[in-house]
């Protein structure tokens, strides 16, 4: 959300860092069922768009 927002940027690309994240031995990624996903639209709204903006600086 930052980096959307131009407040951060970082110096390596998402996949990249996906990639090098998931060659970590022992670490592994689990699916998502179709109910884990609705119910995460499904979440309380935040009054804030991003956490973030919420911290009092």
């Amino acid at each position: 959300m930052l980096e959307n927002k131009g407040k951060i940027a970082f110096s390596i690309e998402l996949n990249d860092w996906i990639d090098k994240l998931l060659s970590i031995p022992g670490l592994n990624l689990i699916d998502l069922s179709v109910s884990i996903l609705i119910q995460s639209c499904l979440l309380p709204h935040y009054e804030h768009k991003d956490p973030a903006d919420n911290s009092g600086y």
